[in-house]
């Protein structure tokens, strides 16, 4: 059953507040009432009121300026203006000021619950309009996975058994392997997939912004709250919520996760009513949770209504083969103003795919993007590549390279002399040399002894 607003029954005659007050709680509104004009604007400041009942004739502050201050300090609350005093022209200034619609005392009681239920519909296409824009203007392009590797194929093989139900998922993987990128193509391959995907990075904000992002907040909530803010939570409802790095979480904060992930409900910042949820949570971690869980830094409770399925994304060190592929992927998604789309030679792509890549995909498509800005041709050479990547790859090819025969006689005979201590005599007598061609050799070579 969908939540009814808060209605707030501003009128000076208790018989009229409390008639109307019975009438609307009957039907499932949450009803508060005031007398005056300064009652409201203090009731206001502590609380959220959807819909405000408005007698024009008030003491105190008129009804009128009531009217222009509600929807100066808090426009997204709808007004219906009642009152026995007014004529046409107060009806019509009423609603140029910004009331939702005016009844004239006395008037029939289904007559005011019909208009109640008018704006409450006006109100619930309002927040779902919101929401979708907030949807779409979050909205990510979600590329294909790129599997070549026997290593991704056991991965893909996993995510295509494990998305298409509800269960939460724990992706594993170091920085940069693409764990959002698998968990937004889990979400695509759901039955969730025409509803959002929303993500939250749990390392990038400290607590208080985490908390706002995900449960958003009410009016006056703190000091900046000027207007009532939709959470991540309530968007991503009956989609996907992907918490990335949720092991960088705080103990607060977990517990207030843990209790969404068992109940679905949670409370906006400020808020006193429930709000329930149908969302699907992907985590990701470039930590060891089983680790942190031992270590009493990650809650165990959550540690297993998150970890139901759990995939690991190898690093680009251990999958090689899609070196290509993500090359040319990049080279088309990072094109450069005023660049030309380019190509790369395969000298150049064979010194990526030997390069170790500690900061895996995300550091490929940094490389490309650099590649791409400093190539003054329409195909990116071996130069055009960081130096990092020259050099690691040099280095790589003299360790690697098979030693001359010279190298391995000055290798055996210092191992020889480590072994016995220095002793000449008795080194040469197991080379089987004298121990004048002994000491030519220890000079030509220049071991230490």
């Amino acid at each position: 059953m969908a939540i009814k607003p808060n209605v707030l029954i501003v009128d000076d005659d208790e018989g009229v507040r409390s008639f109307l007050s019975k009438a609307l709680s009957r039907q499932g509104y949450p009803v508060n009432t005031a007398s005056d004009g300064k009652e409201v604007l203090h009731l206001l400041k502590r609380e959220t009121f959807q819909i405000v009942l408005l007698d024009l004739n008030l003491p105190k502050i008129s009804g009128v300026e009531l009217l222009k201050v509600i929807k100066k300090e808090y426009p997204q609350t709808e007004i219906i203006v009642i009152s026995g005093h007014g004529t046409m022209r107060t009806a019509l200034d009423s609603l140029k000021m910004g009331a939702y619609d005016y009844l004239h005392k006395p008037f029939e009681i289904d007559d005011l619950i019909t208009t109640v239920e008018r704006v409450t519909e006006y109100l619930t296409l309002s927040s779902r309009c919101q929401m979708m824009q907030e949807r779409l203007s979050s909205s990510i392009e979600i590329p294909n996975l790129i599997v070549e590797s026997p290593n991704m194929k056991v991965v893909l093989d996993l995510i295509q058994k494990v998305a298409p139900t509800d269960s939460n998922i724990l992706i594993e993987g170091e920085t940069g392997v693409g764990k959002e990128v698998v968990a937004k193509h889990i979400h695509k391959r759901s039955k969730r997939s025409e509803e959002s995907f929303v993500t939250v990075h749990c390392a990038a904000l400290p607590d208080t912004l985490i908390e706002s992002e995900l449960f958003g907040y009410e009016k006056g909530a703190f000091t900046d709250a000027t207007d009532l803010k939709y959470g991540l939570l309530e968007i991503g409802d009956k989609g996907t919520v992907f918490l990335d790095e949720i092991g960088d979480l705080s103990a607060n904060l977990q517990a207030k996760i843990l209790r969404v992930v068992e109940t679905k409900k949670f409370r906006r910042l400020g808020g006193s009513k429930e709000i329930e949820v149908d969302v699907r949570i992907i985590s990701a971690t470039n930590k060891n949770l089983s680790e942190e869980v031992n270590a009493h830094r990650f809650r165990d409770d959550l540690f297993y209504r998150l970890v139901v399925m759990r995939v690991e994304i190898p690093p680009l060190r251990a999958r090689k083969e899609e070196i290509p592929q993500l090359v040319e992927y990049f080279l088309g998604k990072c094109a450069v103003s005023g660049k030309r789309e380019k190509s790369i030679l395969p000298e150049a792509l064979e010194l990526l795919k030997k390069y170790d890549w500690p900061g895996n995909i995300r550091e490929l498509r940094n490389i490309i993007e650099q590649a791409i800005i400093l190539s003054e041709k329409e195909i990116i050479e071996v130069e055009d590549l960081p130096l990092p990547v020259q050099k690691f790859n040099l280095t790589k090819e003299i360790s690697e390279k098979t030693p001359t025969l010279l190298e391995v006689e000055k290798r055996y005979i210092k191992k020889v002399l480590q072994e016995n201590q220095g002793n000449r005599g008795k080194v040469a007598r197991i080379l089987g040399i004298s121990p004048r061609s002994l000491y030519y050799k220890i000079k030509h070579y220049g071991i230490q002894t």
